[in-house]
């Protein structure tokens, strides 16, 4: 039923997003490729050392593209593969699509443990045509009880380092977790997982991204799980999985702070106040900067100039393109992990409801913390406002209000 329930869920989302596009092929050609596809791939995953294959068959506009992965506690080949064959032929058995002479689904995306399987019309092979990619995303109904502040911090541990964990596993970017709250409340169990061919880098990008999803609000919630193609977490208030946890947390036991501690952790903190407080503004002065460098042509008033770089910022995050922010003689890939989190922060600073902004003491957290999980930022102040085109300004230096709900000018 939990099964079915998923690939329900699956195909609503598709067909709100139209992932499910099925129409007739020529001759029904798409359909005899994926039949094919549907015999291949069972066999190639039941050979690959990390149990994952892709494959890509026939000419467009019938070509298939298919990625199989079975989850990493799987250790047996047949078993993965015959996983794969099970799970095709539930796809080739499905209601068939509701434009009949049409026998198969130009696409379909099974989103079922242990053995997830995709196929379309495009290429979801490669990997970075997933960045963009709208999750299926699975809440538990049910929310956390007692001690809700001890369990949610905890669960947010949890996630951070199993997705952490899975990033640098090799070769399989697989990892699992247990989490005792050390109340009644029943053990937290988490699994994340990237298809292979991810680098570490790029695993942890992807798990992230999915990761900033479990908000205040819905960290609340006992159990969820969000995938897209090439990976995906999930966790529970019980076992999903077969193996034992490859790590396991509990509630921190720290000793009292004696007098003299006491005294040695305020000189520690006076000493260290002043370049922590100057992180936060040295990452929304480097923001500004490289922003700044990317628009040479634009000349504005700082107050008029911010108007238009702000919301850039925000919808080049929002479109998954933060690496545009950054010169790239500023982007080594070990280091994209703290750019991305700087970037992070400094746009919650400048969201629109000073309400949802952080203090400078939550700066400081986020900044000095790791792991740990940021929120999305929203949108920022001055959205709506339209600043009017290079000419204009140098001359004039005025702006005028548009009413369109995203109204940026970029200078050429």
């Amino acid at each position: 039923m939990a099964m079915v329930t998923v690939v329900l869920g699956a195909l609503l989302l598709l067909l709100g997003s139209g992932g499910l596009a099925p129409f007739r092929a020529s001759a029904d050609v798409f359909c005899d490729n994926l039949k094919l596809v549907a015999t291949a791939l069972p066999r190639n995953i039941s050979t690959s050392p990390v149990h994952f294959a892709t494959t890509a068959f026939g000419q467009a506009p019938d070509v298939v593209y298919a990625l199989a992965l079975c989850r990493g506690d799987v250790v047996n080949g047949t078993a993965c593969g015959e996983c794969v064959a099970s799970t095709f032929q539930r796809i080739l058995n499905w209601t068939p699509p509701p434009d009949p002479p049409a026998q198969c689904y130009r696409a379909f995306y099974y989103y079922a443990d242990p053995c997830p399987v995709f196929y379309t019309t495009e290429d979801i092979i490669t990997p970075t045509n997933d960045t963009a990619a709208s999750p299926f995303v699975k809440w538990n109904e049910k929310n956390v009880t007692g001690d809700v502040d001890l369990v949610v911090g905890l669960t947010q541990k949890l996630l951070v380092e199993t997705v952490d964990r899975a990033a640098t596993a090799t070769p399989g970017r697989f990892a699992t977790g247990v989490m005792d709250s050390g109340t009644a409340y029943p053990l937290v169990y988490s699994m994340a997982q990237c298809t292979p061919d991810l680098s570490a880098g790029d695993c942890s990008v992807c798990l992230r991204r999915l990761l900033g999803m479990v908000n205040s609000t819905m960290v609340l919630r006992m159990g969820a799980q969000i995938h897209v193609v090439h990976c995906y977490f999930r966790y529970e208030a019980y076992q999903f999985y077969d193996s034992q946890p490859m790590l396991s947390l509990g509630p921190a036991s720290a000793p009292a702070l004696t007098p003299a501690m006491e005294k040695n952790k305020r000189h520690f903190s006076k000493l260290w106040a002043i370049p922590i407080v100057l992180f936060p503004l040295a990452a929304g002065a480097c923001l500004c900067f490289v922003l700044y460098s990317r628009q040479k042509k634009m000349q504005r008033k700082v107050a008029t100039w911010l108007l238009n770089m702000l919301p850039r910022a925000w919808q080049l995050w929002n479109e998954e393109r933060w690496n545009e922010l950054v010169d790239s003689s500023l982007l080594p890939k070990d280091h994209s992990e703290e750019m991305v989190k700087c970037i992070n922060i400094a746009l919650l600073c400048v969201q629109e409801n000073a309400a949802d902004r952080p203090t400078m003491s939550d700066v400081i957290a986020m900044l000095s913390s790791e792991p740990i999980i940021l929120a999305e930022p929203k949108k920022p102040a001055h959205f709506n406002v339209r600043v009017g085109n290079e000419e204009e300004s140098v001359v004039t230096e005025s702006y005028s209000v548009n009413d369109m709900s995203i109204s940026v000018t970029i200078g050429r």
